[in-house]
């Protein structure tokens, strides 16, 4: 139905030599079926003409459609009665002596008019239109319908809830979907399918036996449809006229042929569920491994775009005070240029390489949202593999030239809500800019020189984007130190955690490109080009409905380029030249985020007033409601005096009990962590909920996905914390393995530990950290060991004799009857047939069954005679 443009020309719609040979093929085995008929036969607008001899090979395909009323229609009926007469008589008395189907269609009732009340009882066909555009639901008659061979139906009909089941529609001249279901082209229904369907549409079984509820399921493919569809039609036939009217032998044999169809139908659709289900578990996995923190989708309102009630002007004045300080307008520019002529060119130029730009290539991921270009990282790669030297020899014109195509400077902005804050306050997202894929290329070829020329300049206590340092090295100096102040120098420590405003939206480009030319390791055709790429950019956003007006950037790096981390830490390079004055002050960096350590809050105050006009230098500002201070101290030992107060440029910073610093949650002690462990206990809880398939995949797969994706929540920061945890922390980490392990085995949440680690056949979740991690052995830890070990030699004996821990498939995929198996093996249902109403965990002498009045042990259940 794809050509409706050349439909709407006139009132008739034909098909003629461009796609009937296409579509012959495919109407061939319906045509066929109703062979035989002397003339052409009209339904509902389409015309299906063949010869006297039932020849399939010259049956022209031919449809036409003319609109018609419902009294037209009924009009056209009668006018088609009074022409046939007996002669239609007779060939339907001939083709029900052959075709025992035709024996379920109703008896014909008299040609006389229906009052009103009947015809609300009509059934609705949906007929094509003459332009092809438009559908008109017709009203027509059961004993219209029978006066057809052949009923024509567009997919609208195909889709909507009628009384017809659409699984015995003959589908030609169309498509079908992955399940086998008709989708877009012609339904034809032919004859005894027809009369069948209309004899039993009144009957309440038969219309729900239509009704598949598999069929919404994904893995009902269209194997599974075709073989439904033909269980459905022996069942129907089983309950007709026609089945009751044969003989008993032939009823005993078409009943083993109904049951033998009905046996591999569910073998069918047990497989198809199982296969798929293996299937969406390979996926998990994959997406587990790879993105993990997208895999869960805890957060998931933190990819949430712009707000429906922050508009486009409200956004484009918040953006242009944010991104264009300088005040520039289109096409004015920042010239930075000018600061090259001044530098000598003592550098040797190398031109791009081929591995350099195939190592650029490789650190470019797929599925990332394109930018102005529509063209997405896979098509570059595509692109580098079919022309290399091309791409190469652009790239280096790049860089001879200082400049690359206007159009790359035009980026698009993704405004993502950060997860907290209010959906109607603009300082809630975060910005993305999506670029052209080759402007991406250049960036990342770029971002690798940079980052080999001047990685020795970065300080060692920046550990924000390089390689070899981490957020957990951050962590572990901040936790070293207050050891050694607190603990063996028995003084308290000061933490002062800072903010930086906008921080990456904010620092001078000016300043950066100036401190690129000062260090003197470039050559003049990387700085032109440097230049060119650090210069005012346009940004536009978009929500999906509006698209704004185009932004002037002229400060700040641009939000997901690869450059612009190392460009901003490297504008921080030599933040700690301002300390010199204040030895006992330490400074800890990750990217933005920066601590102040000092037993001395007088030396904090002094250094952090120079830190601030470090700062201003580069148009950077502190966010003092943000900026928290913390007083460590040793239990009870120098709490807070009322000479603990500090206030700078006029702001005061509060002083707090406990801090979230890079992920870790830091109290007064320095050395205790419960409420760090609860946070990430309860994460590591809520993402197991998330996983709603678990108790279906197989055990394997759970356990993998448990490594995967749940454990690296609760153990964040274990390396840091190791030393300083008691018992009871121990414990409650151990609670993330259980939870889980019993909800894939299908056992309640209070169910005891120790079955659920001996069912799965696993190790204790801390054993397993302990070796992943290298962490040395304790006491604590030594102990938590020997107590679970312990609790495992209590379980009874009987427990290893059940049938789960016999029988092993039922830690496949799909195994339907797990939380029978895996119940029984943990309490027997011990507790449905013992008379002994208080809570035991163990068989006596008092256990009697209610059922048999016999003594009985834990697992009686299965041996009761009753």
């Amino acid at each position: 139905m794809s050509n409706q443009k050349d439909v709407c020309a006139d009132n008739d719609i034909d098909w003629e030599s461009e796609a009937q040979d296409d579509r012959r093929d495919r109407a061939v085995k319906p045509v066929k079926a109703i062979a035989g008929s002397k003339r052409a036969v009209s339904a509902g607008g389409a015309v299906f003409s063949d010869t006297d001899e039932g020849s399939v090979s010259e049956v022209p395909v031919k449809l036409t459609a003319k609109r018609m009323t419902l009294r037209e229609y009924a009009d056209y009926i009668e006018s088609e009665r009074e022409k046939e007469g007996e002669e239609k008589a007779g060939e339907r008395t001939a083709t029900n002596a052959e075709n025992p189907l035709i024996n379920m269609r109703p008896r014909r009732k008299n040609n006389r008019k229906k009052p009103q009340k009947e015809l609300n009882k009509s059934l609705k066909l949906l007929m094509w239109n003459v332009e092809g555009l438009k559908s008109v639901i017709c009203l027509v008659d059961e004993k219209f319908l029978l006066d057809f061979d052949v009923i024509v139906m567009t997919e609208t009909f195909l889709t909507a809830n009628f009384s017809i089941p659409t699984y015995y529609c003959k589908h030609l001249l169309g498509m079908k979907n992955q399940r086998g279901r008709p989708m877009r082209g012609v339904s034809v229904f032919y004859r005894p399918i027809l009369g069948k369907l209309i004899s039993f549409k009144k009957e309440t079984k038969i219309n729900q036996s239509a009704t598949n509820k598999k069929g919404s399921r994904d893995w009902f493919d269209s194997i599974c449809y075709e073989a439904f569809k033909d269980l459905l039609f022996l069942r129907t036939f089983i309950k007709s006229d026609g089945f009751a009217a044969g003989s008993l032998l032939e009823r005993f044999e078409f009943r083993d042929i109904f049951f033998s169809a009905k046996r591999a139908y569910r073998v069918l659709c047990k497989k198809k569920k199982a296969d798929f289900q293996e299937l969406q578990d390979r996926k998990i996995l994959l997406e587990a491994e790879a993105h993990c923190h997208r895999f869960l989708r805890l957060n998931g309102s933190s990819s949430e775009s712009v707000a429906n009630d922050i508009n486009m002007d409200r956004w484009a004045r918040f953006l242009g005070g944010l991104f264009n300080s300088q005040g520039l307008r289109q096409g004015e520019s920042l010239n930075l240029r000018s600061l090259v002529p001044s530098y000598s060119d003592e550098v040797v130029h190398f031109g791009f390489l081929k591995t350099e730009i195939e190592l650029a290539l490789g650190g470019m991921k797929n599925k990332k949202a394109p930018g102005p270009d529509n063209l997405q990282n896979e098509v570059v790669k595509l692109l580098w593999a079919a022309v290399p030297d091309e791409i190469t020899a652009f790239l280096n014109v790049c860089l001879e030239l200082g400049s690359f195509p206007h159009a790359w400077k035009n980026s698009n902005l993704k405004l993502l809500y950060k997860g907290k804050g209010g959906v109607s306050d603009v300082n809630s997202y975060r910005g993305i800019s999506l670029c052209c894929s080759l402007c991406n290329l250049l960036d990342r070829v770029m971002s690798n020189r940079l980052y080999s020329q001047l990685i020795d300049l970065i300080p060692a206590n920046q550990f924000g984007f390089v390689k070899g340092r981490s957020t957990i090295q951050a962590v572990q100096v901040l936790v070293d130190e207050i050891n050694f102040v607190v603990y063996e120098q028995k003084m308290p420590l000061y933490a002062l955690f800072l903010d930086v405003k906008k921080a990456f939206d904010s620092v001078s480009r000016y300043f950066i490109f100036e401190e690129l030319v000062g260090t003197g390791r470039f050559s003049v055709g990387e700085l032109n080009l440097l230049a060119e790429m650090l210069d005012a950019n346009l940004l536009t956003v978009r929500d999906g409905i509006s698209v704004s007006e185009s932004i002037v950037q002229s400060n700040g790096v641009k939000q997901g380029g690869s450059m612009s981390p190392f460009l901003f830490i490297f504008a921080l390079s030599d933040i700690n030249s301002i300390f010199v004055d204040f030895p006992d002050v330490k400074i800890i960096l990750y990217a933005d985020d920066m601590v102040l350590l000092s037993s001395s809050l007088d030396d904090i105050r002094r250094s952090l007033e120079l830190l601030i006009d470090y700062l201003a230098f580069r148009d950077l500002e502190l966010n003092f409601d943000k900026c928290k201070i913390m007083k460590f101290r040793n239990k009870g030992r120098g709490r807070l005096a009322k000479s603990d107060t500090l206030i700078v440029k006029n702001e005061p910073i509060e002083f707090v009990s406990e801090f979230t610093y890079l992920g870790v949650v830091f109290q007064s002690s320095g050395i205790s962590f419960s409420k760090h462990i609860a946070k990430k206990v309860r994460a590591a809880i809520l993402a197991t909920a998330a996983l709603k398939s678990l108790p279906k995949s197989s055990l394997s797969t759970a356990l993998k996905i448990f490594d995967l994706a749940v454990a690296p929540i609760a153990s964040y920061g274990i390396q840091v914390i190791w030393p300083y945890l008691t018992l009871h922390y121990l414990n409650k980490l151990e609670t993330v393995k259980s939870r889980f392990l019993k909800k894939a085995l299908c056992l309640s949440k209070f169910m005891k530990s120790r079955l659920a680690y001996e069912l799965a056949d696993s190790e204790f979740f801390m054993e397993k950290l302990a070796s992943q991690f290298s962490l040395p052995e304790s006491p604590t830890f030594d102990k938590f060991i020997d107590n679970q070990l312990f609790k495992i030699s209590e379980i009874d004996p009987a427990f290893y004799g059940a049938p789960a821990m016999v029988e092993q498939s039922w830690k496949n995929v799909c195994y339907t009857m797990r939380h029978a198996l895996t119940r029984h093996a943990c309490h027997g249902f011990h507790f449905l047939l013992c008379k002994r109403k208080i809570y035991h965990t163990s068989a006596t002498k008092e256990c009697v069954c209610k059922l048999c009045d016999k003594e009985i042990d834990f697992y009686h259940f299965l041996s009761c005679d009753k």
